[in-house]
């Protein structure tokens, strides 16, 4: 029989959802790995309490919203390399790798947050934000 933590989510579900930012962690040096989060974040979205789910939604909006953000940065980034040698060619390209940066950085600090809040047995507070 599972243990109860705080009466809200059993020990083996909360270890996927540890798993899942773990993956994510260890994606922002490979990339890969992100893509198997999400995906073993989309098996578990309909399962587990309201804590779990709450951190599930964040799992799968995190990887969403990052690819958009990488879209718009790599877009950029193409679109200074593009113009070669133009004016407005290095002030793309700059931007483009201020928002992939950042957008990296933001990664990293909402899937610590959220690691942080189920470490504590806590929902996260505002699953469905674009901010952390």
């Amino acid at each position: 029989m599972a243990s109860r933590l705080h009466g809200s989510f059993s020990t083996q579900d909360r270890t996927s959802a540890v798993l899942i930012y773990g993956l994510y962690l260890f994606g922002l040096i490979n990339g890969l790995t992100i893509l198997i989060g999400l995906v073993v974040a989309y098996l578990n979205l309909r399962s587990g309490g309201p804590v779990l789910k709450s951190h599930y939604i964040l799992q799968v909006r995190t990887v969403w919203i990052a690819i958009f953000w990488f879209a718009v940065g790599g877009g950029l980034i193409f679109a200074g390399l593009s113009l070669g040698q133009g004016g407005m060619a290095a002030p793309l390209f700059s931007l483009g790798l201020l928002v992939c940066g950042s957008t990296w950085l933001w990664f990293a600090v909402r899937s610590i947050a959220g690691l942080l809040y189920l470490l504590r047995n806590h929902a996260y507070p505002r699953p469905r934000s674009w901010l952390i």
